[in-house]
């Protein structure tokens, strides 16, 4: 669950950022291109997030019987 919310919360964070930083967000001379590349790329690091919550959703709650 930590995982989900921290890749959520990390995209949350630069997509605010970088609407305050408009056009400069996207300049390479800025790292806030950069953050927000990162941000979008750790959430599927480790799997797919709606995965990763129907895992979290069986291990909760039982399996559903849906493998999709």
């Amino acid at each position: 669950m930590a995982l989900v919310f921290a890749g959520e919360a990390a995209a949350t964070a630069t997509d605010r950022s970088l609407h305050v930083h408009g056009g400069y967000g996207f300049a390479e001379e800025y790292d806030i291109q950069l953050f927000y590349r990162r941000a979008r790329a750790w959430a599927l690091v480790l799997g797919d997030p709606a995965r990763e919550c129907r895992r979290i959703a069986d291990l909760l709650l039982g399996p559903s019987g849906n493998t999709a």
